[in-house]
């Protein structure tokens, strides 16, 4: 059993009430029933009402709990070896399974091929050596975050986290991770840990208009990328130049509610849009008007695979949806083993695409 908010932002800002101010939207999900073995998005109703779904220790996440909470039956796992020459996604789920890992062409909806254990799970990463991050959140601060060696191996370096609650996970060419805290202790605003690769805390990254943060990306210069939604409930991106402080608010990328950064080898930031169920590509200096393409369901992160070809969905009313890079064309769907009273949160593509 889970926990909730439903606290509407306005009267929610007037009370100052940190953790009210998260995201959420009503309406209830529908999977299509599919036409072949693999099945099509979810989708859910417009956002009229902003919500957190927190769970049973405190932990929460920029999902929406008025999602379709019934039960489906799950096809088992069927576990078998990875091959580390193939590609594949793991997807988090922040109350179903943690997290699975599929093979990343998975048009024929098959079953998780592995996975792992985990504790209210927003977004996860793959680093360029292969190994994967899972952030664990807990209420009040001091969740942790575990690396796992490739294809759901041994754990390795194990972060805890001394001030918040770790949501996700980004990379540079220096060898740095940065863990993003969608809160800090206490639900004040989350801030960004950057840690060398010992797990050893070299700085940190605040910004004054940071209160509930999304997700974070760096791009092929080392420039880190953070999305938030402030006190106001209103969509920030934020830039910190070579990782570093001050961070520089990009006002010119505008959007309802973010979703997770991501760039490509060019530069260009890909985002999602969940008020408006967009997915929008701005080009550097990130000034000008988005190429902005419609999305078949609610998805915060879409990372890319790492022939920039496709971006890979997490899709929070339980499928992972596909779509072609750069067209934004939606291409197709799985959802073997996910769940809408799961919450499919974060995906990760494994090989990641190149920094």
């Amino acid at each position: 059993m889970r926990l909730r908010f439903n606290i509407p932002i306005a009267r929610a800002a007037a009370a100052g009430a940190a953790f009210a101010l998260a995201a959420g939207c009503s309406g209830a999900p529908s999977a299509t029933s599919p036409s072949s073995p693999a099945f099509g998005p979810s989708t859910v109703g417009s956002a009229t009402l902003r919500q957190l779904t927190v769970a049973r220790n405190g932990a929460v996440s920029p999902i929406p709990p008025s999602l379709d909470r019934s039960i489906r039956h799950l096809a088992g796992l069927n576990v078998a070896q990875p091959d580390s020459a193939k590609a594949y996604l793991f997807v988090s789920q922040f109350a179903g399974n943690p997290v699975q890992e599929y093979h990343l062409n998975n048009r024929k909806n098959g079953p998780a091929v592995c996975s792992l254990s985990g504790t209210s799970i927003n977004g996860i990463a793959v680093d360029p050596a292969g190994n994967l991050w899972v952030p664990n959140g807990t209420g009040g601060g001091q969740g942790y975050t575990q690396e796992y060696a490739p294809n759901c191996g041994a754990p390795l370096l194990k972060v805890t986290d001394p001030n918040g609650q770790p949501a996700d996970v980004g990379f540079d060419r220096q060898h740095h991770v940065y863990i993003l805290n969608i809160f800090d202790a206490n639900g004040v605003a989350g801030s960004i840990n950057v840690y060398d690769r010992t797990g050893s805390l070299v700085r940190s990254l605040t910004n004054s208009t940071f209160n509930e943060l999304i997700g974070i990306a760096t791009d092929s210069h080392n420039n880190v990328f953070v999305s938030n939604r402030d006190a106001q409930g209103n969509a920030t991106v934020v830039e910190f130049a070579r990782g570093k402080m001050p961070g520089k608010l990009l006002g010119g990328i505008v959007l309802g509610l973010p979703g997770a950064p991501t760039l490509d080898r060019s530069d260009n930031l890909i985002i999602t849009d969940w008020n408006n169920y967009t997915l929008n590509v701005y080009a550097p200096p990130y000034t000008g008007a988005p190429t902005v393409t419609p999305m078949a369901g609610l998805s915060l992160w879409c990372p890319l695979d790492r022939q920039e070809t496709h971006l890979f969905c997490a899709d929070l009313g339980g499928t992972v949806d596909v779509y072609a890079y750069p067209s934004g064309t939606y291409a197709y769907s799985f959802n073997n083993g996910l769940s809408p009273s799961g919450f499919a949160t974060g995906s990760a593509t494994d090989r990641a695409a190149p920094l």
